[in-house]
């Protein structure tokens, strides 16, 4: 097979040979399980700190909604995006302090992964009373 050389005419024989036809194809293909396992991973910890950001949020809007008379559990559960729930946990209070409320809102990270059990993530967040 003869190829024109970019360079000026002529021909240029090709030098790859035959039994290295379609190396790259099948190097490519023993990467790909390597590149989607790295996408899981980087997507899991995408999740993770989502999980985090919400779960500081839900603790803020416990903690507000307990300086204003209302009920901080229901609060801190609308401030989660619908994939969240807040634990039932003993690690879930309201914590009356000085001159405000201190709540501490849990929420298990979710897994991307079906059977793998992820830790929870424990935030909490103080709010000054309103006079």
């Amino acid at each position: 097979m003869t190829l024109r050389s970019a360079r000026g005419p002529g021909p240029v024989l090709d030098q790859t040979p035959d039994r290295e036809r379609g190396a790259a194809a099948i190097e490519f293909l023993g990467v790909i399980p390597a590149l989607l396992l790295a996408a899981l991973i980087a997507l899991q910890l995408g999740v993770v700190g989502w999980t985090i950001s919400a779960t500081g949020e839900a603790a803020r809007a416990g903690a507000r909604a307990a300086t204003l008379g209302q009920s901080a559990d229901v609060a801190a559960a609308r401030a989660l995006p619908d994939r969240f729930d807040l634990e039932p946990s003993p690690d879930t209070i309201l914590i009356p302090v000085s001159d405000g409320y201190t709540y501490r809102a849990t929420v298990r990270i979710p897994s991307l992964i079906p059977g793998l059990h992820l830790p929870e993530v424990t935030r909490e967040a103080t709010m000054p009373a309103i006079r």
